[in-house]
């Protein structure tokens, strides 16, 4: 018989897959973009994980690069069963999955990458976010996670809110909103493009994923200045899978992929916190400046800045008829408990 783990109330549980009589062969593809790193690294563990449990019944395949489905249509295709699972991030799909954008907002109370894990972990599963996710014919299973936004840049480093005013900086999504709302100027930059930006003088500083992203387009070379705990949003890039798949799957299929999810996210984190010590000392190599909030600056984001996004959200996503108010209360009520490990 093979043995696999269940998490359950934060213990692993360990239970058995029979292994009498001929295994069912099920395989899953799952549409990833780019090249396998830091933020995939769950989804490699998840399907070596599975096959591994299953005595090799059960196959998931991750193909990245697009090669299954363009990112911006991953949850269109999951809906029209062409493809079981995908990596899905909101962003690239503006205004299909609202809720689960409201996760990005600025400056939203969310610790640290193991605080947006716990929070992901409840908010994924209210019914509300499920209802949104059921329009496609999917579940959000777990989330993909990714480091906080932070800005990187060049020039005189911002150590106080005023000093963002009039700087030109590229931000995506959400994000530009409080670009806006600390006096700059968002400025579209595609990522691979940020380097030369600076370089040249086209924009001040950038926000991506800290510092992993950083590094890997090596912008701390053109750079004077990072922040460190400004947060300016979580991403919140998720595995989805088709529903009627996961229904379909055998009952010890299923509970071996159930099993396997803490393990791949745990996976995930360990090697985004070692990227986030390795281009620290990096970025000390190069001198660059830390910038570091303090308390009373992040309640000011938070008061002077991030109430107004979030009513702006509010205001356009009820419009459509999605208790957006109430889900925002219940997010940050969440995402206060997530940080403070309480949840």
């Amino acid at each position: 018989m093979g043995r696999f783990s269940v998490f359950v109330g934060g213990v692993v549980a360990w239970t058995t897959v029979a292994a009498a009589g001929p295994r069912e062969q099920v395989t899953w593809y799952l549409s990833a973009w780019g090249s396998p790193r830091a933020v995939t690294k769950s989804f490699d563990v998840l399907s070596e994980t599975v096959a591994r449990e299953t005595g090799g019944g059960f196959k998931i395949v991750v193909a990245y690069g697009e090669s299954l489905s363009p990112m911006r249509e991953n949850l269109d295709s999951i809906e029209v069963g062409v493809i079981e699972a995908a990596h899905v991030c909101p962003n690239n799909h503006p205004g299909k999955t609202p809720l689960l954008a409201a996760f990005e907002l600025p400056f939203l109370p969310i610790a640290d990458l193991n605080a947006s894990r716990r929070l992901a972990e409840v908010y994924y599963r209210h019914p509300e976010v499920e209802k949104e996710m059921a329009r496609f014919e999917a579940i959000a299973l777990f989330q993909s996670s990714a480091p906080r936004y932070e800005f990187m840049g060049r020039g005189t480093p911002p150590h106080q809110l005023k000093d963002f005013i009039g700087r030109r900086l590229r931000a995506p999504g959400t994000v530009g909103d409080a670009v806006r709302a600390l006096g700059a100027q968002p400025t579209p930059v595609p990522v691979p493009d940020i380097y030369n930006a600076i370089d040249r003088g086209l924009v001040d500083a950038a926000t991506i994923p800290f510092p992993y992203a950083f590094g890997a387009y090596r912008i701390y070379e053109v750079a004077d200045w990072y922040t460190y705990n400004l947060t300016a949003a979580m991403p919140n890039c998720f595995l989805a899978v088709n529903r009627p798949a996961l229904d379909r799957l055998p009952e010890a299929y299923r509970q071996a992929l159930m099993a396997a999810v803490p393990a791949a996210i745990d996976a995930q984190i360990a090697m985004l916190n070692a990227e986030e010590e390795k281009w620290l000392k990096v970025f000390d190599e190069y001198r660059l400046t830390r910038v570091t909030y303090s308390d009373e600056q992040r309640a000011e984001l938070k008061s002077k800045f991030a109430r107004g996004i979030w009513e702006k959200w509010i205001g356009d996503t009820e419009r459509r008829g999605v208790p957006a108010r109430a889900m925002l209360d219940y997010l940050i009520n969440e995402a206060e408990k997530a940080s403070a490990g309480t949840n």
